[in-house]
């Protein structure tokens, strides 16, 4: 990280740190950064009762989107239950493209995937209702509804 952490919280398995910074774990973080994104939850294992065991997600899902509505900056978390392609994009409610999040490859597990309101010439989106539609290589997708509140 670029600057001093001031708070840290641990949400829904990932450790959450939040401060002034700008780029944090090799990424643009604008105040928040998460770690350890992959595992989704650490359950006892039954068979040893020793040994915590990180589970992943058995079905692609946008788990939660927050805060919703949001202004300026809203995280989506994604459950991706195998690791490979994916898109996620913005799009306004007659379907046109507003923002591209990600596209590329991706391991299985949760993974949060922010979106600060703008468009992919870093205009900002006017207030109104986005879907977040997640695609992934072999054709399975999900939408969720994003209200940005200006």
């Amino acid at each position: 990280m670029n600057d001093p952490v001031n708070a840290l919280a641990v949400y829904d398995n990932a450790l959450i740190a939040g401060g002034s910074f700008t780029a944090a774990g090799g990424t643009v973080s604008a105040f928040l950064a998460f770690w350890n994104p992959y595992v989704v939850s650490i359950e006892d294992d039954p068979d040893d009762g020793d040994e915590p065991q990180a589970t992943v997600p058995t079905a692609l899902a946008i788990s939660a989107v927050a805060p919703n509505p949001f202004n300026p900056r809203t995280t989506i978390w994604l459950d991706l239950p195998r690791s490979g392609g994916v898109t996620i994009a913005v799009h306004d409610l007659r379907g046109r493209l507003v923002r591209t999040l990600w596209r590329g490859t991706l391991a299985e597990g949760r993974h949060p995937v922010a979106w600060d309101g703008t468009d992919d010439r870093g205009q900002q989106a006017a207030s109104g209702v986005y879907l977040v539609r997640v695609v992934t290589a072999d054709g399975e997708q999900r939408a969720m509804k994003v209200t940005l509140s200006r």
